[in-house]
């Protein structure tokens, strides 16, 4: 965050926040895939492959979701994604380890 921007690794893993919440407002049982261990470890080391999986069911989550009391949060959710996005408007292939000098450990 040297300019002032979120990092990259930052704005990824806001979006897979926002899309397991989106998930989660839209499941019956109020449980998201991505709130997997494995999942999350994935996405951690490879966003575009993780991120591009799960963001095509943006719209079935928010439709699903809409149908319930927590409607409203999942319409906020969904419209806070386009600013999530990588400030490149590409995701990551992989993101710098935490102990490189690049790393996120570097960015605080």
């Amino acid at each position: 965050m040297a300019d002032g921007q979120p990092t990259d690794a930052y704005r990824c893993g806001q979006l897979y926040a926002a899309l397991a919440a989106l998930e989660r407002l839209g499941a019956p049982d109020g449980k998201a895939t991505l709130d997997n261990r494995t999942t999350r470890a994935k996405a951690s080391e490879n966003p575009r492959g993780t991120l591009k999986l799960h963001l095509p069911r943006v719209m079935s989550h928010l439709m699903r979701a809409q149908t319930s009391p927590r409607g409203g949060e999942a319409v906020k959710v969904f419209r806070s994604i386009p600013e999530l996005l990588p400030r490149s408007r590409e995701l990551p292939g992989s993101l710098p380890a935490p102990s490189s000098p690049t790393g996120r450990a570097s960015q605080l």
